[in-house]
């Protein structure tokens, strides 16, 4: 039963119902089974019915036709007018009785025979052919008008002809009796067939209506089981007699179990729940008479504060007083050093002011020395023009020596190129004597500048650390000035709450008592909170 639990219950469902179903189908395949063996039992029986017949016409037909030969032999002995013709009534019935046997017999070779049947037909065929070719002979002795051959005719209608229709005879008589040994097994085999048929499908239905009983039983009681006891668990704790320990089995994977699993976790919240109410109102009732004793002395201790308050009161008005005059002087010295704080912070903004002067002093003085070194190069540059035109000069001048008296004006030319050089060059060592002074100066201007620079920012530093020391003095003593403010308020305040304290240590009185009767109350709810809870089992 538990391992049906852990199937679905419309998994059980479909699962039954299908294996219902196929059993059904199985019990209903077995049945047409039987029937299908049921109806070849019939035709079996028919085609053996059909071979009897056949097999007893083939018996009549064999003395049948050898009737009407020995008819027809005797008309020919009595010298009948016409005897041997085939339109003769004996020969003509003779004839058509030996063809309808040829039918009759190949008829019979095409029914339902076993091979030894078979044979046996073949045989009778054989003799019967051999019984139709002496037929010939004879008929052609009575027709030849010889009386020896006529009664040689007779001897092997007499004789020869009687001996192969036994032997016709005999066969056919051989194949009537197989044939009907064959049909009375077909018979009891049909019999059978049907009796199992009964039987199988007696026992199939009984065995599908036994397996589907068994399933709806076990079907049902793998629901309603677990459904009786989880409705047993919710009718103990709907009547309030529950017993809050006890759990529903919910070990399966069933919508039930889902159910069952619901169940035992709400069982477990309960359970803690009425625990932790029960534990709740064992807390409370103590409570409850304490704060019926804390009430009583706190009625008592405030009637006492109520007279205490008075006496303090009147010294804390004395103390307010005192510290309002402590505020006037606060505020007169936190006026002196705010004045101070404001003389500081000008003298520090100055100080900044001349450090960022001597700092662009600085700056212009270093771009001056740059400038210097800048013009230093260029005069360099210019010398080394200078030099190398004077050599160009010189070289042109002896050029136009050289030239004779057509270089003169060429010479003339090169010479006073020679002394601009020349003059070039003084000048840019002139130049180059002066930028080297100014670079000098200005080397130890920067020199000075730093220093005066370091000079004024030690001095801003200074008057800083001044202007924070004079500001925090200024803060401490506005605090200092809104502490004893406040504590004035303060002492006003007090006196005024001890006023108050003593209105309600009065009022403090009242609500004691009251509270003394709330504890009460509340001793009585929590005894009836504890008698309710009592009614589980937890």
């Amino acid at each position: 039963m538990s391992n049906l639990r852990k199937v679905k219950i419309a998994a059980r469902l479909v699962g039954s119902m299908t294996l219902l179903l196929s059993l059904i189908v199985a019990m209903i395949s077995v049945g047409l089974a039987a029937m299908s063996g049921q109806r070849d039992a019939t035709r079996t029986v028919q085609d053996y019915r059909i071979a009897t017949r056949l097999a007893m016409q083939v018996k009549f037909r064999s003395a049948d036709f050898n009737g009407w030969q020995t008819a027809y032999a005797y008309d020919v002995s009595r010298q009948v007018p016409g005897a041997t013709s085939d339109k003769a009534p004996s020969r003509a019935a003779f004839l058509a009785s030996a063809q309808a046997f040829r039918v009759e017999l190949t008829e019979l070779r095409q029914a339902r025979l076993t091979p030894a049947e078979e044979a046996t037909v073949a045989e009778a065929l054989n003799m019967f052919s051999q019984f139709m070719t002496l037929d010939e002979k004879i008929i052609a002795d009575f027709r030849s008008g010889d009386p020896s051959r006529a009664a040689n005719g007779e001897k092997l209608v007499a004789v020869d002809e009687i001996a192969i229709f036994n032997k016709v005879a005999a066969a056919v008589d051989s194949l009537v009796a197989s044939i009907d040994e064959e049909a009375v097994a077909a018979v009891s085999a049909s019999d059978d067939a049907s009796r199992r048929a009964s039987v199988l499908m007696i026992a199939a239905g009984t065995g599908v209506v036994a397996i589907g009983a068994v399933l709806a039983l076990l079907l049902i009681r793998s629901i309603t089981r677990p459904l009786r006891d989880l409705n047993h668990r919710l009718a103990e704790i709907a009547d309030g007699d529950g017993d809050l320990t006890q759990r529903v089995l919910d070990s399966g994977r069933d919508e039930i179990t889902q159910a069952a699993h619901s169940f035992n976790r709400f069982a477990d919240r309960m359970q803690t729940l009425v625990a932790k109410v029960a534990g709740e109102a064992t807390r409370v009732a103590r409570a409850a008479d304490e704060l019926s004793t804390i009430s009583t002395q706190l009625s008592g201790g405030a009637a006492d504060t109520s007279g205490k308050a008075g006496v303090v009161s009147a010294g804390a008005e004395e103390v307010s007083a005192i510290v309002a005059t402590m505020a006037a002087s606060a505020e007169e010295m936190s006026a002196s050093i705010a004045e101070i704080s404001r003389s500081a912070a000008q003298a520090t903004l100055i100080a900044g002011n001349g450090v960022r002067a001597a700092a662009d002093a600085d700056r212009t003085v270093t771009q001056l020395g740059a400038s210097s070194t800048e013009i230093e190069s260029i005069v360099k540059l210019i010398t080394a023009i200078a030099q190398q035109t004077n050599l160009l000069a010189l070289n042109a001048t002896i050029e136009a020596a050289r030239a004779g008296e057509s270089g003169k004006g060429f010479a003339v030319v090169a010479g006073e190129v020679k002394d601009l050089a020349q003059q070039t060059a003084a000048a840019t060592e002139h130049i180059a004597a002066q930028v080297d002074t100014i670079r000098r100066g200005s080397d130890a201007a920067v020199t000075a500048i730093g220093q005066i620079s370091q000079i004024v920012e030690d001095i801003n530093v200074t008057q800083t650390t001044i202007a924070a020391a004079i500001e925090e003095q200024t803060a401490t003593t506005s605090e200092m000035s809104r502490n004893v403010g406040e504590t004035a308020a303060g002492a006003g305040e007090i006196a005024a709450s001890i006023s108050a304290v003593a209105r309600t240590a009065q009022e403090t009185t009242a609500n004691a008592t009251r509270t003394e009767n709330t504890a009460q109350e509340l001793t009585r709810a929590s005894r009836d909170l504890q008698d309710l809870v009592a009614g589980f089992r937890f």
